[in-house]
């Protein structure tokens, strides 16, 4: 039984070291630059339904045994069977139990408050999310600034619910609390730190 589900499930990176190495440094860029459209080099991947390429490289990158993770995917899902296969990351039923957030379907009724956003003997300890969107692009939008952006950076996203962006900005004015937000569309990924200011 075990053996036949292992057989379903699609294989994950080619060179699993190498290739979450080169993930793993798009995901450092962007967050260390919020709002910068990057490609993630997701081409070495082959992402099960329910998951963009971006999305189904960084979860093979960031997540692990050790690592708690909320998700809005269907018990039944190819993409959580993909990711308990590769990842081995145990899943709670429970937001506010999670490091990591897999927010597949946002505009279902995201509800940010229900994740962890540290404390202040452990800011680190905050929930960090990656959300799937329909549209990520630069131009007019969404205006970031704050540390690592040199003046002003825009970015266009759809496929947010209405509150978002007011909630998001609610909790993450107790800095150093907050949520750290990566941001996937197909194969593009955009950062968004706790630190980072975004007026509409």
């Amino acid at each position: 039984m075990i053996v036949t589900a292992a057989e379903n499930v699609l294989p994950g990176f080619n060179e699993p070291t190498i290739d979450a190495q080169r993930v793993f440094r798009s995901v450092l860029e962007a967050m260390a630059h919020p709002g910068r459209i990057l490609t993630v080099p997701a081409d070495r991947v082959t992402a099960p339904a329910g998951l963009s390429p971006a999305a189904a490289a960084v979860g093979l990158t960031l997540l692990d045994n050790e690592t708690m993770v909320w998700t809005d995917l269907p018990a039944a899902s190819p993409a959580l069977a993909w990711l308990r296969f590769h990842c081995g990351c145990p899943f709670s039923a429970d937001p506010g139990q999670a490091a990591f957030g897999l927010i597949a379907a946002p505009d279902a009724g995201l509800d940010l408050d229900r994740f962890f956003p540290g404390t202040d003997e452990a800011p680190e300890a905050a929930a960090t999310l990656f959300v799937e969107v329909d549209t990520l692009q630069a131009g007019k939008g969404l205006r970031l600034s704050g540390p690592g952006i040199d003046g002003l950076q825009t970015l266009q996203v759809r496929g947010l619910p209405e509150d978002f962006w007011p909630v998001r900005q609610r909790i993450c004015r107790s800095h150093p609390l907050g949520l750290d937000i990566l941001l996937v569309c197909g194969d593009l990924l955009a950062g968004l730190p706790r630190t980072t200011i975004v007026n509409g």
